[in-house]
């Protein structure tokens, strides 16, 4: 069964690397398509948690899951978040995964959101600790 979420932080990795490259290299850009770069990142890295939930660009992060795809438990990210496909879990591909969490913790440096892009340096650091460890789970 499909999963409208499955393969965010695959796909989109691509894309919030690419926001970042915009970001750093034209001011304009982030001043204009500010909420539209929250949500891209929101939407993989959340980090959710309690307290004020708009960002200063007055986006509702409480909308998205709290880092969609990772399983704290297990360290790594599934393809379908937390939740089992017909088939049971996968980890389809961990340099994507790591692409994604870097690509996103890119974009909320060049965004100057600091505690973000401590928070995407976290995930990324949790993703790249041992690839292997999502076949085996």
């Amino acid at each position: 069964r499909w999963n409208p979420a499955q393969d965010h932080h695959f796909h989109y990795g691509y894309l919030l690397y690419a926001a970042a490259v915009a970001v750093k290299n034209d001011a304009g850009f982030a001043a204009e398509h500010r909420a539209a770069l929250f949500a891209l990142l929101y939407d993989v890295a959340n980090p959710g948690g309690a307290g004020a939930t708009r960002d200063d660009a007055g986006f509702d992060r409480a909308a998205f899951p709290r880092a969609r795809h990772k399983d704290f438990y297990a360290g790594h990210s599934w393809v379908s978040g937390i939740f089992f496909m017909g088939q049971g879990k996968a980890q389809e591909s961990s340099s994507e995964a790591c692409n994604a969490y870097y690509g996103a913790y890119l974009l909320a440096a060049a965004l100057g959101d600091v505690e973000l892009a401590d928070w995407c340096r976290t995930l990324l650091a949790m993703e790249a600790a041992d690839p292997a460890r999502g076949s085996r789970d």
